[in-house]
């Protein structure tokens, strides 16, 4: 009778190659989620404490003057996408690893690409972009459809301007947007995003996802 050491042997033999792939797509998937959510909760903790000293300063403010009779008004939200022809379900064409290299030239940034290409699926890939309202939420997608969360801002239409915000973090970033029949292009214009926790900057990734190739809707 085989002992357990015989039957875990067999159960993962090195030959069991669909499950060796397998748990190497699903290990990379974890890793890639696990960078990003440690930049997202980064970011919500710098929002967190800032939004502290707001209230601090406003209790400081109202004590030192006294009551105020009538409030400031609310600034007016910036106009949503969802009255633009911008709206809708996007998706890229495909994507390899010189797009990734010439996004992160363009950044400034070249030896950025290596680090990216550790947060991408195997090229080619495809990027799909979810605009809804104020709301864009971004996928990359694989080989085999598979498809995973990278991005999520809020998003304004200010003219031939698209202003995406990320929703944890401080910045802004504009691109211009033309769209011609059922194809949409952005062209990268300016981004106060610095560098994530691991060393690439916004703009390397705003580039690749956004203005690398148009997108169809």
């Amino acid at each position: 009778m085989p002992d357990v050491d015989d039957l875990l042997r067999d159960a993962f033999r090195p030959d069991d190659d669909p499950w060796a792939v397998e748990t190497r797509a699903a290990l990379g998937a974890v890793v890639r989620r696990h960078r990003r959510r440690t930049m997202t909760r980064r970011g919500l903790a710098a929002g967190t404490l800032v939004a502290t000293a707001a209230a601090v300063m406003a209790l400081v403010v109202q004590d030192a003057t006294g009551p105020r009779g009538v409030e400031p008004a609310a600034p007016s939200p910036m106009p949503s996408a969802s009255t633009t022809p911008i709206e809708g379900r996007w998706t890229s064409g495909p994507l390899g690893t010189s797009d990734v290299r010439a996004a992160a030239r363009a950044a400034d940034a070249p030896g950025a690409a290596a680090t990216m290409l550790t947060d991408l699926p195997r090229a080619p890939f495809r990027v799909v972009a979810v605009i809804r309202g104020t709301g864009l939420t971004t996928y990359v997608e694989g080989r085999g459809g598979r498809r995973e969360l990278l991005d999520e801002e809020s998003v304004a239409v200010e003219g031939d301007l698209l202003i995406l915000r990320p929703r944890t973090l401080s910045a802004e970033t504009v691109h211009a947007w033309s769209v011609v029949g059922d194809e949409l292009t952005l062209d990268f214009r300016s981004t106060t995003e610095g560098e994530n926790d691991i060393g690439v900057p916004g703009e390397a990734w705003q580039r690749l996802l956004y203005d690398t190739v148009p997108f169809t809707r």
